[in-house]
């Protein structure tokens, strides 16, 4: 899994600053400069801030296919970084 995450009051906006980011790693921004191929899933995570109002740790991420996962490309932005996850059985619709 390639992923970032992002602390902000709003989901939507928060969601759309992580998109971004690590649709650039997929293009092509990291140090083999590789175009990788989106896939699904695409996972999310809410960590609750404290309060009404107050900031979440929203953190996103996205599948690296097969292909790439023995030797995946490192990303250049300081802000994505490549995560080691358990397999998980995903059902998509």
């Amino acid at each position: 899994w390639v992923q970032t995450q992002l602390q902000h009051t709003s989901k939507d906006a928060a969601s759309s600053t992580m998109f971004w980011k690590l649709f650039k790693y997929i293009s092509g921004e990291n140090d083999k400069e590789t175009k990788i191929p989106m896939t699904a899933p695409v996972s999310i995570y809410i960590n609750p801030g404290a309060g009404p109002n107050c900031e979440s740790t929203f953190s996103m991420a996205f599948y690296i296919p097969a292909e790439f996962q023995e030797n995946t490309p490192t990303p250049t932005n300081p802000d994505v970084s490549i995560e080691e996850r358990p397999e998980i059985k995903v059902y998509v619709r």
